[in-house]
This record gives structure tokens, C-alpha cells and sequence, in this order.
């Protein structure tokens, strides 16, 4: 089998019907491409007729939902909780995961807590004393 382009498709034989040509009125004044069977009709006309009816059988939409609980990083400046796991502690830090994972495993960076096997969490009043220990400059 070649590649490349496709082959080109050959012109219809005399009295073949050619299903691709599109044949419009001469009085005709269609401004977009004509839809499959509505024998002419404007596109623009057609697309109308469609929000038309659309917007006759639209439903109102119910009102957004108040969220049951806030998002993380609310909750963590409402100090709702005190540890936090490695994503939120980034994010409070401004740091990525990978930045915050990469300095623990080098013994920089906050003092963490190992909970299980697998998961570290930081105290909220221990990046708030890294913070502070990492300012510099000003007055």
C-alpha cells in the first residue's frame, strides 16, 4: 500500500448522478453552505430557525449552589485544621509538591511530621516559624 496522498477521485462517467454537487436556485441568495435537504434554504435562515426554537425550549437554570464546605486554601486561613499535607503546605508556602518533597528529602525546608508509612504532613505553626526564619532585607 503507497503513502502519501490520497488518490484523486476520478470525474463522474456520462449519466452518472454525482452525489457531491450541490445545486442551488438561481434565485437563490444562500450565504452560508446549504444543509443536506432543505432544498436550498438560506444556512443563515435554517441556523436562526434553530435558536429560535431553542430558546423557546430552553429551561431556566437553577441558581449556583453554595458549596458545603469551602475550598482548601480557605479552610487552611481559617486555621480549621492544623496539619497539612504536602500539597496544601506547598500551596501555602508557594512552592510546588516537588519543590517541598525535594527539600525534605535533603533535611531543608520546614519540620515535618511523618503520620503513617506514606504520608507526611506539616504543622501550620511550623511553616509559619519557616517563614519567618526565611525574611530577610527591609527595615
Amino acid at each position: 500500500m503507497k503513502r502519501g496522498r490520497p488518490p484523486r477521485p476520478e470525474p463522474p462517467l456520462p449519466g452518472q448522478l454525482d452525489l457531491f454537487a450541490v445545486t442551488l436556485p438561481e434565485d437563490s441568495q444562500t450565504v452560508g453552505p446549504v444543509q443536506p435537504g432543505n432544498s436550498g434554504k438560506p444556512a443563515i435562515a435554517i441556523s436562526q430557525a434553530r435558536k429560535a426554537k431553542a430558546a423557546q425550549s430552553a429551561k431556566p437554570r437553577p441558581a449556583a449552589k453554595t458549596p458545603k464546605k469551602p475550598p482548601r486554601l480557605a479552610r487552611i486561613a481559617e486555621r480549621e485544621t492544623t496539619l497539612l499535607r504536602v500539597k496544601d503546605a506547598a500551596a501555602l508556602l508557594g512552592l510546588s509538591k516537588s519543590t517541598l518533597d525535594k527539600m525534605r528529602h535533603e533535611g531543608r525546608g520546614p519540620v515535618w511530621v511523618r503520620l503513617t508509612g506514606k504520608i507526611v504532613a506539616y504543622d501550620i505553626d511550623d511553616l509559619d516559624a519557616y517563614l519567618a526564619r526565611r525574611k530577610t532585607g527591609g527595615e
